[in-house]
């Protein structure tokens, strides 16, 4: 392994290490936004069905984390909107770095703010399920479906990771282009409100929507969201790559 490699992957270690512990702010609002979403699941109760004999009267009741799944979308690609930003850039110069390694440094936070959300994510289940029980005034009976099995948890994890992943790749690429003019800043939410109040009557937008969010099989849902998050970030790193560090 010659010289230039070896500092190249230890200013990138340094880069990231500082980033994981110095970016706080990114840890205290993924706390927050996290509760904000357990007590927003927990006050949100969808009844599935009833049954009564006259002597017993059984409601079903379905708890899931789907509002905590969008929160940490949103936390992820919000966060990742922000390591491009030039108050996160100019924290860089306490190294020796250039471009490439301050962008792969960002990607590997970004990745572990990925993982950690996932995470998050999916303790928060066993969380709402004990506060339910705490909080209800009534009998819970648990049946054999109350918390997913290995093999389930395993799988929503992994779901969890791509539509993440995703969202972050979508974030750093349009904090990129935010960082080329603020133009792009009302014009990507200009596209974003469009879209989502011509989303019906739109057969692109609802042809791109399926395309990710309908896929069935796991492979080929994999590979879209792996693929697409790969051009995205790569589109990004090319953009502040031809950016001068300072500005």
């Amino acid at each position: 392994m010659s010289l230039s490699n070896v500092s190249l992957g230890e200013t990138i270690k340094n880069q990231y290490l500082y980033k994981i512990t110095s970016y706080s702010d990114a840890v205290k609002s993924l706390m927050i936004v996290q509760l904000i979403a357990i007590m927003f699941t927990v006050s949100m109760v969808t009844s599935i069905g009833s049954m009564g004999d006259g002597l017993m009267h059984i409601t079903i009741n379905e708890y899931t984390i789907d509002a905590t799944i969008v929160f940490m979308i949103l936390w992820v690609f919000i966060t990742s909107i922000l390591v491009t930003t030039k108050s996160y850039q100019y924290e860089d110069f306490s190294f020796v770095t250039n471009r490439l390694s301050s962008q792969l440094a960002n990607l590997l936070f970004l990745l572990t703010a990925v993982t950690a959300g996932v995470v998050s994510t999916i303790m928060s289940s066993y969380l709402i399920y004990y506060i339910v029980l705490i909080i209800s005034d009534k009998q819970l009976l648990g049946g054999v479906n109350i918390l997913a099995s290995g093999s389930e948890m395993s799988f929503t994890a992994i779901v969890i990771f791509l539509y993440m992943l995703l969202a972050s790749s979508a974030g750093y690429a349009a904090g990129a282009l935010t960082q080329i003019s603020r133009l792009f800043i009302p014009l990507l939410s200009a596209v974003l409100v469009m879209g989502s109040i011509f989303f019906a009557n739109s057969t692109f937008l609802r042809t791109f929507y399926s395309f990710y969010f309908s896929e069935s099989s796991l492979l080929l849902f994999s590979a879209k969201c792996l693929v697409t998050s790969s051009i995205l970030f790569a589109a990004a790193v090319f953009i502040m790559q031809s950016r001068e560090v300072r500005s």
